[in-house]
């Protein structure tokens, strides 16, 4: 946790001056001022992140649905 804060820190410095000034000085921060820290944000915290599980894809049945029914009638049929 103190590296990804440690992180963040480093990319406080990265946010442009002009929208470092417009939030020391309180003024009304933009859309795209918030989008700008928020991009640097999230490249800073992108090592950080937990890789996304890879779900194995299923593997079909051997036998299909229309294999089973006519198993089915031949197992019950005298």
């Amino acid at each position: 946790m103190t590296d990804a804060e440690h992180s963040l820190h480093e990319a406080a410095a990265k946010i442009p001056a002009d929208v470092r000034e417009r939030l020391y000085t309180a003024d009304k921060l933009s859309d795209q001022d918030r989008e700008t820290i928020i991009s640097i944000a999230r490249k800073s915290l992108a090592g950080f992140q937990p890789k996304p599980e890879v779900k194995a894809e299923a593997k079909p049945d051997e036998k299909t649905d229309s294999n089973t029914e006519s198993e089915t009638k031949t197992k019950t049929e005298p």
